[in-house]
């Protein structure tokens, strides 16, 4: 073989060697939740502060069924409450992540599941809606009219350290990346100190499924050894079909 093709060759075969290491490279996405960057499906323990948030109970139900009758409720109180603030304060006023706790769905079918969904708001929303006595009427009229019988309520969700992964791809697809965060809690000498939440940071009505991104965590305290191997075994019983 001539030199010139000789080298040629050997620049392609290095050339597509790098693509390929490129390409399994898994990227680092900027979560908001948490300080770090999360490489997808590596999890981490970590920091978290608390979030203020106005807070939706689910009826028992299939997620796809019971999501539709309680977003508007949440979304319309917290858009209400922000927009009625002057322009100045908006900026930093909350988000748009759905968070999610489902605190029975290692115990129930699919189909009994309840959560309670919340969105971010400034620690000033709650005594806002209730001292802005036309902010409130306006948003408890249009809550009346797109989701009758819905409550909404304020709450402080606390969070400290946390166990925390980022899955990308379909929520059905979840279980694998859920094991491994449970296993790096439990072989960190951690224990669950409250319950399964997740963070929504695709929505999916405008999401490629594969391209989804979820946050799931837990909160976390450290296990004495007795504590932690009590934990182990309680997670082995511990699945969440999705």
């Amino acid at each position: 073989m001539p030199k010139k093709a000789k080298r040629s060759k050997i620049k392609k075969q290095k050339s597509k060697k790098v693509k390929t290491t490129k390409q399994k490279k898994l990227k680092k996405f900027n979560v908001k939740v948490v300080k770090e960057k999360l490489i997808p499906f590596e999890p981490i323990i970590t920091n978290m502060e608390d979030q203020y948030m106005v807070v939706v109970a689910t009826p028992p139900g299939e997620p796809a069924d019971t999501l539709p009758k309680v977003m508007p409720a949440l979304y319309g109180t917290m858009m209400g409450i922000k927009m009625s603030y002057p322009k100045s304060q908006r900026s930093g006023f909350g988000g748009f992540e759905i968070y999610g706790r489902w605190p029975n769905a290692h115990l129930v079918p699919k189909d009994e599941w309840v959560a309670e969904l919340a969105l971010k708001v400034d620690k000033t929303a709650e005594e806002f809606f209730n001292t802005h006595k036309d902010v409130r009427e306006k948003i408890l009229k249009k809550r009346k009219e797109n989701a009758p019988g819905v409550e909404v309520r304020f709450e402080k969700w606390d969070y400290g350290t946390v166990g925390i992964i980022l899955h990308i791809g379909p929520f059905s697809e979840e279980g694998p990346t859920v094991k491994k965060l449970h296993n790096h809690i439990v072989n960190s000498g951690y224990v669950f100190n409250g319950v399964h939440e997740e963070v929504y940071l695709s929505d999916p009505r405008r999401t490629n499924e594969e391209s989804l991104k979820t946050v799931i965590l837990y909160p976390v305290k450290k296990g004495t050894d007795e504590e932690v191997a009590k934990f182990k075994k309680e997670l082995e019983e511990h699945q969440i079909n999705f």
